[in-house]
Parts: C-alpha cells; structure tokens; sequence
C-alpha cells in the first residue's frame, strides 16, 4: 500500500522544471504502454490531465516573478551537482 498521498505527489510535481515534467510523463507513458500491449484485448488509455492542461500549469508556474527570480530558479533547476545526493548511483 502506497503512503505518499496525493498532495505529496502534487507537490514534488510542482517542483519539477519545465524538462523533467516532460521527461516523468514520457515515463510514465512508456511504463503504461508496456503494461498494457501485452494484453488482450488492448485497452483505450486516457491520461489525465490532458496536454492542454499540462501547458496551462506549466505557463503559469513563473507567473508574479520578475526577471531576477526567473533567472534565479533555472540557476537552481540546471544544477545538477546534488541530483543524485542520497541516493545509490
């Protein structure tokens, strides 16, 4: 059973750059298509939220900052010099 809850999930989600969201829902994708093309009859698929949803999150998540703050949370996203602290390389 599962103890994350959904709005853990959301949270890291809203963390997430521009980048690694669309890297987690190709992989998630990936992950469903292999589930699922192995079975008969093949299952109709839908993901929620929709792409467009997706784009109205992400067109908002800089929305209020300024130029500055901008430039300061891709400073932080594009490092990578911690990605893999705590965790078995």
């Amino acid at each position: 059973m599962l103890s994350t809850s959904f709005v853990q999930i959301e949270n890291f989600i809203k963390q997430l750059s521009l980048g690694e969201l669309l890297w987690l829902i190709e992989r998630l994708n990936q992950r469903i298509r292999e589930l699922f093309l192995s079975s008969q009859p093949k299952p109709n698929v839908t993901i929620s939220p929709s792409p467009d949803e997706i784009l109205a999150l992400v067109s908002q998540v800089y929305a209020g900052l300024s130029t500055t703050d901008i430039k300061q949370v891709e400073e932080v996203a594009l490092d990578r010099s911690n990605f893999f602290a705590g965790r078995p390389r």
